[in-house]
């Protein structure tokens, strides 16, 4: 369902409404970008919200959030990890490239094979 299909509320109010099952998770579901500036942010809203985030990411939605630059230690070293593994998968691209150019040249194809041979043992 397109989020303009919705049958959204003009207001939600607690605790008369479910927020997050109400407007939230859908809206996060049936979208494709996603802006958010919130004073704290932790990732165990990922617990809560992961049903319609993996929705929204198989679909190619891009998510952008500005918080607090306040995290645990946890989100901390995920993010670090995140981005570690980002970097090197644009380096792993760059040398498969690399390598790619390499084995259309006829004078360097032997060679490269010998290379790959040599890092993959």
């Amino acid at each position: 369902m397109r989020l303009r299909d919705h049958p959204f509320k003009r207001a939600y109010h607690k605790p008369e409404d479910d927020i997050a099952e109400g407007f939230y998770l859908p809206a996060v579901r049936s979208s494709l970008c996603y802006d958010r500036a919130v004073g704290f942010f932790s990732s165990t809203v990922f617990l809560l919200a992961w049903p319609s985030l993996k929705t929204f990411a198989a679909a190619g939605g891009r998510m952008r959030l500005i918080c607090s630059p306040v995290l645990s230690d946890d989100d901390h070293e995920a993010l670090r990890e995140g981005y570690s593994d980002k970097a090197e998968a644009t380096a792993g691209d760059s040398i498969a490239e690399a390598f790619q150019r390499l084995l259309a040249s006829e004078g360097l194809q032997k060679p490269a094979v010998v290379l790959a041979s040599l890092v993959a043992a």
